[in-house]
């Protein structure tokens, strides 16, 4: 395990970007650092990857065995649903919980987008799920979503807007590709 220090620079996804490329692991992963997430989960997706041969493992509140009663209230569970609906709607690989931000992934394999990925907003699971040109191979693994212990949620207006800037810029880089073939 590394840390960075990350001096003037600011957001969730160029953080993740940068801290996978500064790593030279095969299989990283991404969690938050408030405590929801189930750290012991991690072996179980590390071993997804490398001896199941998935390419993403992801924690996923939303398979049997999941649970999101860690989310702060009814507006935030509404907002998260909303939202995996819309990711739903636009990514060409069937997953439930494409919001999560707790998952393993083949460092190739993200490395290999890193160049498509917008870098903006928290969600970089969907960003790099909606740039990906094979589907990967992705496996949801059940967790229970905790009450965060430390911080406060980043919800709110920018984030939203993010998330939109993120879909859409996703959007035009795929028609600019389908437009190149």
């Amino acid at each position: 395990m590394r840390g960075i220090v990350r001096v003037d620079r600011r957001g969730l996804s160029s953080a993740v970007i940068e801290g996978i490329l500064s790593s030279s692991a095969p299989v990283v992963a991404v969690m938050d650092g408030d405590m929801q997430h189930d750290e012991n989960l991690l072996e179980r997706m590390a071993d997804a990857i490398t001896v199941e041969g998935y390419d993403v493992a992801v924690g996923s509140r939303h398979v049997e065995g999941g649970d999101n009663s860690g989310l702060a209230n009814a507006w935030r569970l509404l907002l998260s649903n909303a939202g995996i609906r819309i990711a739903q709607y636009f990514l060409p690989v069937r997953i439930t919980d494409p919001m999560s931000g707790f998952f393993a992934v083949r460092r190739d394999l993200f490395v290999k987008s890193v160049h498509e990925l917008s870098g903006t907003g928290f969600k970089i699971l969907l960003d790099m799920l909606m740039v990906q040109k094979t589907p990967p191979r992705i496996i949801e693994l059940p967790f229970v979503f905790r009450t965060r212990q430390a911080g406060e949620s980043k919800m709110g207006k920018k984030v939203l807007f993010q998330f939109a800037q993120m879909i859409s810029h996703n959007l035009r880089s795929r028609k600019k590709r389908a437009g190149n073939r």
